[in-house]
C-alpha cells in the first residue's frame, strides 16, 4: 500500500500527512509534482521551508513514484489528469474554503520569503490585513487560480476519499472529526482504532512542527474587507470556492463593490 495526499494548498496537507504517520505509514519526504518534486526526507523544518529549491529534483511524476515505497506516503498538489499514473496509489483529497486559504497562503509565504517575484513586492513588509492580501492576490492570483483550477476537479472524482481543512479541525462538530478521523484509519487500514484511539492520533498529529504549520489559524476577517471580496469573486476564486461547496451561489450579489483586476 502506497498513499498519496492530494490537496489544495494550505488545506492541511501536512497535518493530513501528519496523521498518516502517526496511524503507521512512514512519511517518504516526498511532495510530488508533475514534471519535478521535491525531496525533504533529510531537511531539517526551517530550511524546507524557506529553501525549497535545496530539495527540488526535476523528473516525471512516473519517476518520483517509484521512490515511494510500500506503507509510505506522499503529499502533493496534483491534479486529476495525473490519476492513472497514480491509479496504484490509494488517494486522499483535502480541500478548504477558499477565502481561508488565500489568506493562509499570504501569511504563509510573507514568512518564508517563498514565491518571490521581484522587487516589486512591498506587499510583503504591509502589516497584516486587506492591503497586504490585495497586494499578494496582485502578484500571484494567476498562477494560484490556475493550481486550484486544476486540483479541484479531484471534488468529482468517485471513489477518491474527501476531507476538508474545516472537518478535521472540528469546525463541522465531533461527528465531522471522527469521520475524517476514520476515513483517514481506513485509507491506512487502521481498522481496529476505536474513537479514542483516533483522537489521541488527532491530538499528536497537532503537536508536530510541520513545514507549513502557523502559529495559529488564520483569521480571516482581520485580512477582508469589500475590496478584497470583490476582487475574490473577479478573479474567480468565488465560483471555484461554489464548486468546493462554501458558497450558495456561483455568482456575487449584484450589488458587490467593483475593483480593478490585472
Amino acid at each position: 500500500m502506497r498513499v498519496v495526499v492530494c490537496s489544495i494548498p494550505k488545506s492541511g496537507t501536512y497535518l493530513i500527512g501528519e496523521i498518516l504517520r502517526v496511524l503507521g505509514l512512514r512519511n517518504s519526504g516526498l511532495h510530488l509534482g508533475v514534471t519535478a518534486m521535491n525531496d525533504y526526507g533529510r531537511a531539517d523544518v526551517d530550511t524546507a521551508r524557506r529553501d525549497p529549491n535545496r530539495f527540488l529534483v526535476a523528473e516525471p511524476l512516473t519517476e518520483s513514484l517509484r521512490r515511494l515505497g510500500h506503507g509510505e506516503y506522499a503529499l502533493s498538489h496534483l491534479p486529476p489528469s495525473t490519476a492513472y499514473a497514480l491509479r496504484e496509489c490509494e488517494l486522499v483529497f483535502v480541500y478548504r474554503n477558499l477565502r481561508d486559504v488565500l489568506v493562509s497562503f499570504c501569511r504563509w509565504i510573507a514568512r518564508t520569503g517563498r514565491w518571490q517575484a521581484g522587487q516589486t513586492e512591498s506587499w510583503r513588509h504591509l502589516p497584516d490585513g486587506p492591503d497586504k492580501l490585495l497586494g499578494f492576490l496582485d502578484a500571484h492570483n494567476q498562477v494560484f487560480i490556475r493550481t486550484i483550477s486544476n486540483n479541484i476537479r479531484w471534488r468529482e472524482m468517485m471513489g477518491v476519499p474527501q476531507i476538508s481543512f474545516e472537518q478535521i479541525m472540528g469546525d463541522e462538530g465531533a461527528d465531522g472529526v471522527m469521520k475524517a478521523l476514520k476515513t483517514l484509519a481506513t485509507v491506512a487500514c487502521r481498522h481496529e482504532l476505536t474513537d479514542g484511539d483516533l483522537r489521541n492520533v488527532l491530538e499528536s498529529a497537532k503537536m508536530a512542527d510541520t513545514m507549513t504549520r502557523s502559529e495559529s489559524r488564520s483569521k480571516r476577517d482581520a485580512f477582508w474587507d469589500d475590496r478584497v471580496e470583490a476582487a475574490f469573486w473577479e478573479m474567480g476564486f468565488g465560483a471555484l470556492n461554489h464548486q468546493l461547496g462554501f458558497e450558495s451561489q456561483a455568482h456575487p450579489s449584484s450589488n458587490a463593490p467593483k475593483v480593478h483586476v490585472r
